[in-house]
């Protein structure tokens, strides 16, 4: 199980397409995104919840600016306290219904299928995870 949180939530974090509840694609709102998101939800299969670990839920992604975002997670083989993290330090840009967010060379496109002032979902094709302010 502690295999999986390291590829998802690295897939997660490095990039994000967004679309509104009703299906029509609407331009990301910047001010929504700023700011400290934690982790507080991950769904396999839109079925099973994960259970986050003591560790898992110190899981951050902080966006600072439109370029800088902060992602926080606790080492893979390290998930019950005392914890420790990697800092991964990105840069993200925004096109239209799209961040694309970029760590080293990875680039890779998820959907969020909720950014609200306080609630950002993202998912693929077999995970939904979902974070808070």
């Amino acid at each position: 199980m502690k295999n999986i949180f390291k590829p998802l939530l690295l897939i997660v974090l490095l990039a994000f397409s967004c679309s509104s509840d009703d299906e029509n694609s609407t331009n990301i709102n910047t001010s929504e995104l700023i700011g400290t998101w934690n982790l507080t939800e991950v769904k396999l299969d839109d079925k099973s919840v994960l259970t986050l670990t003591d560790c898992k839920k110190q899981e951050t992604l902080n966006f600072i600016s439109n370029s800088e975002v902060e992602w926080h997670t606790p080492e893979e083989d390290n998930m019950k306290p005392p914890c420790s993290f990697f800092d991964y330090d990105m840069t993200y840009s925004i096109n239209g219904t799209k961040v694309i967010a970029t760590w080293k060379d990875i680039s890779i496109e998820i959907e969020a299928n909720q950014l609200d002032s306080d609630i950002l979902t993202i998912s693929s094709s077999n995970w939904i995870a979902t974070f808070s302010k």
